[in-house]
């Protein structure tokens, strides 16, 4: 995992995520699973949140404006039916996110079978049946 981040960490563009590669580190990747995320991860939402407006503000207000034309038709329109759909949220660092989902699924795979593997008088079960057989 270690190496796995530093390679990230020295990829063009992925450089501002390097306290935040540290700071999980510290904790351990395996507690973003238990939603225990490092306080740079806020940061750098907002810190991408801001760059969005500051690329383009006129594409990011009228963005903005739409949003809010959207969202108010939508509530008229659940006042009228009742409860209706609601949008997923995609999370701002989706590139970071997706180059580290395989360690992730790794770690939770690992955490899934040390947890749900039976054990006999230390032995896996797996293990006993096949020397048995």
């Amino acid at each position: 995992m270690t190496t796995t981040m530093l390679r990230l960490s020295g990829q063009e563009g992925m450089g501002r995520y390097n306290l935040l590669i540290d700071e999980q580190l510290l904790i351990g990747w395996d507690n973003l699973l238990r939603g225990k995320f490092t306080t740079q991860w806020k940061i750098q939402q907002r810190s991408y949140v801001t760059r969005k407006k500051l690329s383009n503000p006129a594409m990011y207000a009228r963005k903005q404006r739409k949003k809010k034309r959207e969202e108010k038709e939508r509530k008229d329109k659940d006042k009228n039916k009742g409860k209706g759909k609601r949008r997923n949220k995609t999370e701002a660092f989706h590139s970071f996110f997706q180059s580290i989902l395989p360690f992730i699924k790794e770690i939770w795979t690992d955490r899934c079978i040390d947890r749900n593997t039976p054990v006999i008088g230390g032995r896996i079960v797996a293990e006993y049946d096949a020397k048995n057989n």
